[in-house]
């Protein structure tokens, strides 16, 4: 009996070593919480668990060649971020060093890295504009490429072994070790957004306002749910709701599970910023300059604060702050609780890429193709440089503890193991896991199409009960604005003219709130359309009676624009006519 109380003891100490041994062995047991892909984890919840403490000082800055659309990301002691020149840079997280590029294909029309990479601890994926996803070993040493589908804007998540991602047309599943198909679902309009995935689903939105949610496994849809206005912003979830921002200047806050409206918050701006969340809050920027802070489960606002421009990028959490920049050149750091400004911090030009933040070390792109790294200045994170050869190293200093520590209980350890291993196994055998049940038996539809819930709007006309003797001189106000949009509308198609075509479906049936929401965005839309319309139909005339071989080029480019511009991609179109432009101006050169 004493007999087998020893070695009951002899196997708890053994336990015990073994645990602290791996603390102490192993630095990536407590490794710093790496920002690895878009939105920090596959929930796409920008929320870093790393205490960091403020105030913060310029750590290093560095120079990016091409101009960015990719935000960066920082794992594995390096910073990534993809760039217009088609190459994916890679610096030095202490130095900013430039390491490695990993180049794509050069495609004719400018193979652009606009989504944002995703790292692991073997590989790195990156999609581009040649239409294909990436896979890179960390030594740049290519492992796999496949067509995608008109991969755009949208940036890689993964979940267990498989990469998420949303393209042109829909959004696909692929295996990370071989890049094979596993499943795609055809969407209405293109994913600028990542996807946000965890065991309940696939989560991602659409050009044409549509909020997605696909069975992980066969991208079956469980729910789909519509707003008023294209959404490029990213979804980020919880076990109980999926939260996102629209055009129609919207928060949305959906159950995970039915898609149920559970609560929704309007701003006064378009949002394209995506929302950072934590257990209680959401936070989100708008193109109204305001950065909002919600309840979770109520939507009561418990903050908001103004900046001087329009808000693009998303903010990040880490600790008890909210970091977000601003379109003003500015990066704002407030207490995450109450919105106490507790600094603000001057860049030298707006900033639309979203955040990174990852052993105390604050990541930011500002639009001039700067990278920006601010530290803590009172953490702990230095640099060290050791020796270029340990071996020959000065070896008068003391050896640190953590090695002497380490050594002893490694002694400790090897005695009490083998002593133990003799008279009894240490470890007991493992056990079988049980197959995790069908999900298929809690799925009750394929498809759900929820409409948005009806609510007030605020604006300077009054809101008239159906039948009154009202409704009919408003109806006529509000078909009159219509009309008067389409006589200024230049563009035939385009995402003004489907807002128009359900205003007029508004106005027929007396739903005037909506009638004048949506009036409101064709109206902007109508303007943006009819300016970059004119800029390529400008760039057209101008190179008309060319020489068609050295211009043939900036033709296809321009029909590209135009295309897009008729199918409501309005910042694909943006992009075509700016590679136009530039090509252009070097044509010019060397004429």
């Amino acid at each position: 009996m004493k007999s087998e109380k020893r070695q009951s003891s002899r196997n708890k100490i053994a336990y015990l070593l073994i645990a602290i041994l791996i603390i102490f062995l192993c630095p990536s047991a407590a490794h710093a919480d790496d920002w690895n892909m878009w939105g920090h984890d596959s929930n796409h919840t920008s929320h870093s668990k790393e205490d960091i403490e403020l105030p913060l000082e310029l750590f290093w800055k560095t120079e990016v060649e091409g101009s960015m659309y990719s935000s960066p990301v920082a794992s594995n002691g390096l910073v990534y971020v993809g760039s217009k020149d088609s190459y994916l840079h890679t610096f030095d997280a202490k130095t900013g060093e430039e390491r490695y590029n990993y180049e794509t294909f050069k495609y004719p029309l400018y193979a652009t890295i606009a989504s944002t990479p995703l790292v692991t601890d073997s590989s790195i994926f990156i999609s581009s504009y040649d239409d294909r996803l990436y896979a890179y070993q960390n030594s740049g040493k290519l492992k796999w490429k496949c067509f995608a589908g008109r991969v755009t804007y949208s940036s890689p998540t993964i979940y267990n072994n498989t990469i998420y991602i949303g393209t042109g047309t829909g959004i696909y599943a692929l295996g990370k070790d071989d890049g094979i198909l596993t499943w795609e679902y055809e969407t209405n309009g293109m994913i600028y957004s990542s996807p946000a995935v965890s065991e309940d689903g696939v989560y991602a939105a659409s050009s044409e306002g549509f909020i997605y949610a696909l069975n992980m496994s066969n991208g079956e849809l469980i729910w789909k749910y519509t707003t008023l206005g294209k959404i490029t912003s990213s979804p980020a979830i919880d076990q109980r709701a999926a939260y996102i921002g629209s055009f129609d200047k919207n928060i949305y806050a959906l159950d995970i599970r039915t898609g149920d409206l559970k609560w929704k918050y309007e701003t006064g701006g378009e949002i394209r910023s995506s929302p950072a969340i934590s257990n209680d809050s959401i936070y989100i920027g708008s193109n109204d300059g305001y950065v909002y802070a919600l309840e979770k489960d109520t939507s009561r606002l418990k903050w908001k604060y103004r900046t001087d421009d329009e808000i693009i990028s998303s903010p990040a959490l880490a600790g008890n702050y909210l970091f977000i920049a601003s379109m003003d050149g500015n990066l704002y750091i407030f207490n995450a609780e109450d919105g106490k400004l507790e600094d603000k911090i001057e860049i030298e030009e707006g900033i639309k890429a979203s955040l990174a933040i990852t052993d105390n070390i604050v990541y930011l792109l500002s639009e001039n193709s700067e990278l920006y790294a601010f530290k803590s200045n009172t953490s702990k994170y230095h640099i060290q440089k050791p020796p270029e050869d340990y071996a020959d190293a000065d070896t008068n200093e003391k050896m640190p503890k953590i090695y002497i520590i380490s050594g002893i209980m490694f002694v400790l350890l090897a005695a009490i193991t083998v002593s133990t291993i003799k008279k009894k196994k240490v470890f007991p055998k493992k056990k079988k896991t049980d197959e995790k049940t069908d999900s298929n038996a809690k799925k009750e539809t394929n498809e759900r199409e929820i409409r948005i819930a009806h609510q007030p709007v605020r604006g300077s006309l009054p809101v008239k009960l159906e039948g009154s003797k009202d409704e009919v001189p408003l109806s006529n106000n509000y078909q009159k604005q219509l009309e008067s949009l389409q006589n200024h509308k230049l563009l035939e198609g385009g995402t003004s003219e489907t807002i128009l075509n359900e205003a007029q479906i508004k106005i027929s049936s007396a739903n005037h709130d909506n009638a004048e929401k949506l009036l409101k965005i064709a109206d902007e839309l109508v303007e943006k359309e009819n300016n970059l319309l004119t800029d390529i139909v400008t760039l057209q005339v101008k190179i008309t009676g060319k020489d068609p071989s050295q211009y043939q080029k900036i033709s296809h480019l321009l029909d590209s624009a135009l295309h897009d511009l008729k199918e409501g991609l309005f910042e694909d179109s943006q992009l075509y006519l700016e590679n136009a432009k530039k090509d252009f101006e070097e044509q010019k050169k060397k004429s």
